[in-house]
C-alpha cells in the first residue's frame, strides 16, 4: 500500500491524476492540498471536492482536503485558465462542491509528516511548489520523515520534441514559484523525482479524440467525469493534449516505465526568460580539478532523479486502465 498526500493545483491534467489515484487499489489517500497554480488555491480546493462528488469517491475522503497557500513566495501568482478553462475543470458544468474544504493545507502537511513513521508517506506534487516550501521552511526535519517526493516540473532538455511552455526554457510549475522549487529541492535532495516536459510531452503518451472518445464511452463513471473535463482543452490543442500530471502519478506508481538520471539541479530566480529554468550541472570532471578559476565556478547542487525517457505507449495504456476501472 502506498500512503501519498497529493498537492495539486487543479486543473485538468491534474483531474486525471486524482481521478487516476482513486482508482488504484493501492493507494491510501491520506490528502489533498491546494496549490496557486493553474487556478487559485482556493478554487483547485473546491474542484478536488467537485471531483470526488462526480465519481462518488469515499466520504472519509472530504475531510481530507485543505486550501493551501494563496500565492507563491515572492512573486504574483499567475494562472493559466485559458488552457484549464474559467472554472479549472475544462467548463465541464459540474455543480458546485456538496462541501468545503478544510483550511491550513500546510499545517496539515506538517501534522500528517510529523505522525507518520520515517519512509511511510510520498509526497505527489503537481503543481507550484509552494506548499512544500513553506512546511520544510518551518519544519525542516519532516525532510527527513518522507520516503519520496514525485513532482511534475521542470525542462531539463534531455529530449528533442520538447522545451519550455511558458519560456522556451521553463516549465509552468517551476516558473509560477521558482524560489519554492529551488527550498524543495535543496530539501529532497537524493529522494525527488522530477517528472518534467521532457517526457510527459511525448508524442506517444498524448491524449487524443482516440483517447477522449474511449473514455467518453466507456460504461465507467470515472472515464467519463474524464472526458468531460479533457473535452475542452483537446480541442484548444487541435485534438492532442499531454498527460502531464497523470505521469508524475505513474512515476509514483510504476517506476519501471520511466528511466531517470541523477542530476545536480539548480533552478533559475533570474527575471525574464530563463526564470524558473531547471539547469543540469553535467560538469562532474570540474568538481575533480580540485581548485578551479574564478571564472568557471563549481558550485554544489541538490541531486534529483531526472526523468529521461518513458515507456510512452505502456505508460498510456497504464493511464487508460485506472480511468476506466469503475
Amino acid at each position: 500500500m502506498k500512503r501519498i498526500i497529493i498537492d495539486t493545483d487543479p486543473g485538468v491534467d491534474d483531474a486525471l491524476a486524482i481521478l487516476a489515484a482513486l482508482n488504484h487499489p493501492e493507494v491510501e489517500l491520506l490528502g489533498v492540498v491546494s496549490e496557486p497554480g493553474n487556478v487559485p488555491s482556493d478554487v483547485g480546493a473546491r474542484n478536488v471536492i467537485r471531483l470526488f462528488d462526480a465519481v462518488g469517491a469515499p466520504r472519509h475522503l472530504y475531510s481530507r482536503v485543505y486550501r493551501g497557500a494563496v500565492k507563491p513566495l515572492v512573486r504574483s501568482l499567475q494562472t493559466a485558465e485559458w488552457v484549464h478553462g474559467s472554472d479549472g475543470l475544462g467548463d465541464a458544468g459540474f455543480p458546485p462542491p456538496s462541501s468545503e474544504p478544510r483550511t491550513g493545507g500546510v499545517r496539515f502537511l506538517i501534522e500528517v509528516l510529523e505522525s507518520s513513521s520515517r519512509g511511510e508517506v510520498s509526497i505527489l506534487c503537481l503543481g507550484p511548489l509552494t506548499n512544500i516550501a513553506l512546511a520544510v521552511a518551518s519544519e525542516p526535519d519532516i525532510a527527513g520523515k518522507v520516503k519520496e517526493v514525485v513532482s511534475m516540473g521542470g525542462w531539463f532538455g534531455l529530449t528533442d520534441f520538447s522545451s519550455g511552455n511558458v519560456t522556451p526554457v521553463s516549465e509552468f510549475n517551476i516558473y509560477n514559484d521558482p524560489e519554492a522549487a529551488k527550498i524543495v529541492y535543496e530539501a529532497f535532495s537524493g529522494k525527488l523525482k522530477a517528472v518534467g516536459l521532457d517526457v510527459t510531452t511525448h508524442p506517444d503518451v498524448a491524449l487524443t479524440t482516440r483517447e477522449w472518445e474511449l473514455l467518453r464511452s466507456s460504461s465507467s463513471r470515472t472515464a467519463q467525469v474524464a472526458a468531460r473535463v479533457i473535452e475542452k482543452t483537446l480541442k484548444l490543442f487541435g485534438g492532442r493534449m499531454s498527460p502531464h500530471d497523470p505521469l508524475a502519478l505513474l512515476a509514483l506508481l510504476k517506476p519501471d516505465l520511466f528511466t531517470f538520471r541523477r542530476y545536480p539541479v539548480v533552478v533559475s530566480l533570474c527575471e525574464g526568460v530563463t526564470r524558473g529554468q531547471t539547469v543540469l550541472e553535467r560538469r562532474e570532471w570540474l568538481a575533480s580539478l580540485g581548485n578551479v578559476p574564478e571564472a568557471h565556478p563549481y558550485v554544489p547542487h541538490p541531486v534529483i532523479e531526472v526523468a529521461a525517457d518513458v515507456k510512452a505507449r505502456e505508460a498510456l495504456s497504464y493511464m487508460l486502465s485506472l480511468l476506466t476501472q469503475r
